[in-house]
């Protein structure tokens, strides 16, 4: 089965819960969350994209902005931009026969994400959500979904029916035909925003299940809250489990404190290199220079004239 194809929401998609007024920065550790999301689609084989976003000027500039990193100029990955006022020749034209994946452009998530959901997929006519249990009194920052006690079984979108409360994690696996109706609810409101009301005119309860991301990290950037969730989640994939003892207790903590703040002043991996190389070949000439001036000083102190007293001792009478 051909999973291999993305559709993007490239706006602002969090629904902010309210009393959250904080709107997070759209860059994180120095990459845009579209970058972000594309790149990490890439690692668990998406190769094809295509970015809808409602504002075509705005469209335009982000496919220009990927175009010129070297990262999305590969031959196997492909970049289509789509207005919303192309969304119906899009259905159309059936670009997406098949089944395809939705995701927020602000998901920062783990490839372990789309690896097991797409081993869970429930077949060619039903979809699939990814869901994280939220759990009692804990707001969600994307529209809430009602399942059963299975967690599985979807009984609602949003509102307070009864059953167990999740929270869409702003990825899916979709069909074509749940793209036609999700266009369709997209041009009536002039916006690209997968909200609550949406979903419910979109997605049939009795054909989408719900799939528990678990343990694997997968959220929509919507405040400065998640954003720093999601900052903590990208620094810890630096560890390795190869790392011995010292790494991991000492290494890691001074190298993700130093990541953290030199990519906020836009410092390349490039820029680190050349001043590493520049500190090594500066403290080898230091060394050198320290080890000629000490064996300089014991030649001086070798040539000394000898004390009149020592002399005086060797003298014979």
């Amino acid at each position: 089965m051909r999973l291999d194809r993305a559709v993007v929401l490239t706006g602002r998609r969090g629904e902010i819960p309210s009393g959250i007024n904080e709107v997070p920065s759209r860059t994180i550790l120095g990459l845009s969350m579209l970058e972000r999301t594309i790149l990490t689609a890439s690692q668990a084989g998406v190769r094809e994209f295509i970015l809808i976003e409602a504002d075509a000027e705005s469209g335009k500039a982000i496919l220009a902005s990927l175009g010129e990193d070297k990262r999305f100029q590969e031959k196997d990955k492909r970049l289509e931009y789509v207005p919303l006022s192309g969304l119906a020749d899009l259905v159309r034209r059936g670009a997406l026969r098949g089944r395809f994946w939705l995701m927020d452009g602000d998901v920062v998530f783990a490839p372990a994400v789309l690896e097991k959901a797409a081993q869970a997929d429930p077949g060619e006519d039903r979809d699939l959500l990814v869901v994280h249990s939220l759990e009692e009194g804990r707001p969600g920052q994307q529209p809430t979904i009602k399942t059963a006690e299975d967690g599985r079984t979807i009984t609602a979108f949003g509102g307070d029916e009864g059953g167990r409360a999740a929270s869409y994690a702003g990825a899916g696996l979709c069909s074509g035909e749940t793209l036609a109706r999700l266009a369709g609810a997209f041009m009536i409101r002039g916006s690209v925003r997968l909200d609550a009301d949406v979903m419910k005119e979109t997605f049939d309860p009795a054909r989408t299940v719900a799939f528990d991301a678990g343990p694997d990290f997968c959220e929509t950037v919507a405040s400065k809250a998640s954003a720093k969730r999601a900052e903590c989640y990208l620094l810890g994939t630096a560890r390795k489990p190869t790392d011995g003892f010292f790494s991991r207790h000492f290494n890691r903590y001074v190298s993700t404190f130093l990541t953290r703040h030199l990519l906020k002043i836009n410092v390349s991996p490039m820029e680190i290199s050349v001043v590493v190389l520049f500190v090594g070949l500066l403290s080898g000439w230091f060394g050198g220079e320290g080890a000629t001036g000490t064996l300089s000083k014991e030649r001086s102190c070798s040539s000394w004239p000898r004390s009149s007293t020592a002399a005086t001792a060797r003298t014979p009478v």
